[in-house]
């Protein structure tokens, strides 16, 4: 086999690496090299590939390249490289002669930037806690946990119930907080994969680097740093099992493609490989965005939408389930009162009469925020009109009358204050898990991680 032959072979390998490599002939010629090496540079391989590796100007990669071919041995160190737009990066530069069946064909040279490289490990570390949070969820949603007496609702529950016991893929749509991931749940217990694992991710709050590597896993050479084997992905994990993909309306082009080879040929490839991993997976995903309107404007894929609602479910908004917003408020404050020690044992009506005026755009989850505030306000043991909060009262200070005997605080100080505190105690009330940490807050996963390590959160 040729050098040429054995590139060529390896072409999507070296593409779907991280880390820039070439390889070069006997007589110092390229024969290839990978993309991640167009990018660091910021050359396209078809000029120089056939040339002389002195006609890239980099005498340190020259000198890589140029001593194994003379000596044969291998060569690693760390170098300053300049780019082709003048960037000068600090490297860590690995040579070896290229053998096949004990004939030396060439050399390869993998040049690995360390900022970048930081950059990714930080992000991994990132990915494997996300992942290691998401593979302790267990499904704790039954039907019966979902209570209603809206028509409307208990229609919606019935066809859920009869899905649950197929396999289909199952679209649930539905305003924020009406309880889609509820539905996951329960739908999950009543099939058959019921027992197997149930996970979780919520597509909107992961940036895209990062969710791609969380749902198909990583091989051991993906990147400089990365975990010895590789890292199984939620894909992976929830074999056999189901896969919960929260706001599915917001992945990106790239992923929407992947996603549909999943369901498509029921396989997965990991990040940093070419090889498919056959897999066994039910696929529930959840949305609170128009996906017509998305597929309008070519912001989401005709072919992936029909795949994923193959049964869409309509979970309706609480100010259409005539009769719930009590049956939910008398279960909210006992729930309440129990987990913050009140003794509160009653509902006036006049405390109904203002929870049914309003619209509850953010439907059960705001109400419940709602009931959880005049709990804790309320100072009898009846919840009367008196005790209903939309939300806080701003705090409004009075104007003091005498300067503070010290400095006050800048702005910026005084609120990385407040912010390292409502972090910290959102981490500790969470169980020190910071993805459910970031839940509570109502952030994305991926700022709850980034404040912590600004405010040594750990």
């Amino acid at each position: 086999m040729t050098i040429q032959e054995l590139a060529e072979n390896g072409k999507d390998i070296l593409d779907n690496l991280a880390i820039a490599v070439s390889i070069c002939d006997l007589s110092g010629n390229f024969v290839t090299m990978n993309r991640a090496y167009e990018q660091l540079f910021g050359i396209h391989r078809k000029d120089y590939i056939g040339r002389h590796v002195s006609t890239r100007n980099t005498s340190d990669e020259k000198s890589f390249h140029m001593m194994v071919l003379n000596t044969k041995q291998e060569y690693s160190g760390a170098k300053f490289l300049t780019t082709k737009s003048h960037n000068r990066y600090s490297i860590w530069a690995e040579a070896k002669p290229l053998f096949y069946q004990g004939e030396m064909l060439g050399s390869i040279v993998t040049l690995i930037d360390f900022e970048r490289a930081n950059k990714m490990i930080n992000e991994m570390s990132e990915t494997k806690q996300i992942i290691s949070d998401s593979l302790v969820t267990d499904s704790k949603y039954s039907f019966s946990s979902i209570i209603t007496n809206s028509d409307m609702m208990k229609s919606t529950l019935e066809t859920a119930k009869v899905l649950a016991l197929t396999p289909v893929t199952v679209l649930l749509r539905g305003e924020s907080g009406t309880g889609k991931e509820m539905f996951a749940h329960a739908i999950h217990n009543a099939s058959t994969r019921r027992g197997k694992p149930f996970l979780r991710v919520n597509c909107a709050s992961i940036a895209e680097s990062l969710l791609e590597s969380i749902l198909f896993g990583y091989t051991g050479n993906a990147f400089t740093g990365a975990k010895k084997g590789g890292q199984v992905g939620l894909f992976e994990a929830a074999n056999h099992g189901t896969l919960f993909l929260d706001e599915i309306g917001d992945i990106s082009s790239s992923l929407q493609v992947k996603l549909l080879r999943v369901l498509q040929e029921h396989e997965i490839v990991r990040v940093g490989d070419v090889k498919p991993i056959p897999i066994d997976v039910r696929i529930i995903s959840a949305t609170n965005v128009n996906l017509e309107e998305k597929m309008a404007q070519g912001a989401f894929r005709e072919d992936l939408y029909y795949r994923l609602s193959i049964f869409p479910i309509y979970i309706p908004p609480l100010r259409e389930r005539h009769g719930d917003i009590r049956l939910l408020a008398e279960m909210f404050v006992e729930k309440a009162a129990h987990e913050y020690s009140k003794n509160i044992s009653e509902i006036d009506e006049s405390y109904y009469k203002e929870l049914e005026r309003h619209s509850w755009p953010g439907n059960i989850r705001e109400l419940e925020n709602a009931i959880v505030r005049s709990v804790l306000i309320c100072q009898s043991q009846r919840l009367t009109s008196q005790d209903f909060l939309l939300r806080s009262t701003p705090y409004k200070a009075n104007t003091p009358s005498h300067l503070p005997d010290k400095p006050v605080e800048s702005y910026d100080a005084q609120f990385s204050a407040w912010e390292a505190d409502v972090c910290r105690t959102a981490y500790e009330a969470s169980g020190r898990n910071k993805t459910r940490a970031a839940k509570a807050l109502d952030i994305s996963v991926r700022s709850f991680f980034n404040k912590a390590r600004k405010y040594d959160i750990d």
